[in-house]
């Protein structure tokens, strides 16, 4: 393996974020905080999953070829499809398995209304399990599941911790998360919880942007 090196000074995350453009790079691989307390490695790799126009692989722990299980969260949105084929990609490389998971937080089922003669909560229906079949069978239908061992979980709770403690049940090597969901009040908006992910999970993180995002260095 042939390896070069490079040192900067000034912001990490900008310094990364140059780096990884003036060599193209194709992934930006950091090490993430190894406990729930703020540092500035977590704080790092959180503003890359936020800015960078690559995949970003957050690493606790090694990747080995033992790697088996491979945990997709989804809001059935076209950009976490977009990390389900990435999944399903390394689980086919590793000879391993893709758990597909949503969970509906209630949490984002209220929406706060303004004004003095309306209530200050208008609640949204609550969605079922059975709610969802159309949706998992919609996000399911063309993806390349052949030859690929798979299973889906569908949970009530916060998203966030939802995603950790099946991270944790299902013992994932990899986490594979878009940074970037639906819009508006959903099941599980992803774009709102990946870093909380990033944070709090055990297990590797590999985030990955939409095609479509473009990001301004600032100034």
């Amino acid at each position: 393996m042939h390896a070069e090196y490079e040192v900067r000074l000034g912001k990490p995350f900008v310094e990364l974020i140059l780096a990884r453009r003036a060599w193209q790079a194709d992934l930006i691989i950091v090490g993430g905080p190894i406990d729930h307390a703020s540092s500035l490695l977590g704080g790092t790799s959180e503003r890359l999953v936020r800015k960078a126009l690559v995949p970003v692989l957050i690493t606790k722990r090694p990747l080995s070829a033992a790697t088996k299980t491979f945990l997709l969260p989804t809001d059935f949105s076209p950009a976490s499809k977009q990390a389900a084929q990435e999944a399903l990609t390394l689980a086919a490389s590793f000879d391993g398995r893709v758990i597909f998971f949503h969970a509906i937080d209630l949490s984002y089922g209220y929406g706060a209304v303004v004004g003095a003669d309306m209530p200050a909560f208008s609640p949204a229906p609550l969605l079922t399990q059975e709610d969802l079949e159309g949706e998992w069978q919609a996000f399911l239908a063309d993806l390349p599941l052949q030859h690929i061992s798979w299973e889906r979980c569908t949970v009530s709770g916060p998203a966030g911790t939802s995603i950790v403690n099946q991270a944790d049940q299902c013992q994932a090597d990899v986490i594979v998360m878009s940074t970037h969901g639906r819009n508006g009040l959903a099941h599980m908006l992803l774009g709102g919880v990946t870093e909380e992910v990033v944070r709090t999970a055990h297990s590797l993180i590999l985030t990955l942007r939409p095609d479509a995002f473009q990001f301004e260095l600032p100034q």
